[in-house]
């Protein structure tokens, strides 16, 4: 949940994963406050695509227990990292269906 704090986001440190609308998964970074990682399905995260768990139990830990809605990625990231077409490119690609063709690749 975030809150306002002395004007400011409350952003969390690290990294999270989230749902992304089409169903599949996506890693927020608040190092640089965007997306970097996209379309990873569970299997990917669990074979550790993102090089940011120490083995398959927790990996499966973080996704029966702490996967984000994609509110939470639309709220906290900025242009800082990802300029707006890319945004906006990035969120073409994370609603098109699981076996569209043209679902964007999975490292940004």
């Amino acid at each position: 949940m975030l809150k306002v704090v002395g004007g400011k986001r409350d952003i969390p440190s690290g990294s999270f994963i989230a749902l992304q609308p089409n169903g599949l998964y996506c890693r927020f970074s608040s190092v640089v406050e965007c997306l970097t990682h996209i379309n990873m399905t569970a299997e990917d995260y669990m074979n550790n695509f993102t090089g940011t768990v120490n083995d398959a139990e927790e990996a499966e830990d973080i996704l029966n227990n702490y996967v984000r809605s994609f509110s939470a990625v639309k709220g906290l990231t900025t242009t800082r990292n990802m300029a707006p077409a890319e945004w906006k490119r990035t969120m073409t690609h994370v609603t098109l269906p699981k076996n569209s063709i043209f679902v964007y690749p999975k490292v940004l």
